[in-house]
């Protein structure tokens, strides 16, 4: 997904060097910049969330006791990679797009 806003914003560069102006808004104030930054952002969390979870099912079934069976089922439910920062850019992003 990253790569392909990257893609747009080199297409949209290479747009405005060739002194083409004219505007293809798909946002409403964001940049493809603006975009491409915060999409990574929100990948990088959520890829990090994924691994976690991953590891999370490969360990769950040989956990001993209790105590550690709730430390995995904290750590599956909290979402620790998942901020309030990605969340609230996660929002900014879907509103951004007009799909909110």
């Amino acid at each position: 997904m990253c790569d392909v806003y990257r893609g747009l914003f080199n297409l949209e560069e290479h747009r405005h060097q060739a002194g083409d102006v004219t505007e293809t808004v798909p946002f409403q104030s964001w940049t493809y910049k603006d975009f491409e930054v915060t999409s990574a952002k929100i990948v990088e969390a959520y890829q990090k969330e994924f691994e976690l979870k991953q590891r999370l099912v490969e360990v769950i079934a040989h956990v001993p006791d209790r105590n550690l069976l709730m430390f995995c089922t904290a750590g599956w439910l909290h979402e620790p990679y998942v901020s309030g920062e990605t969340q609230l850019l996660l929002e900014a992003l879907v509103t951004e797009t007009g799909l909110k």
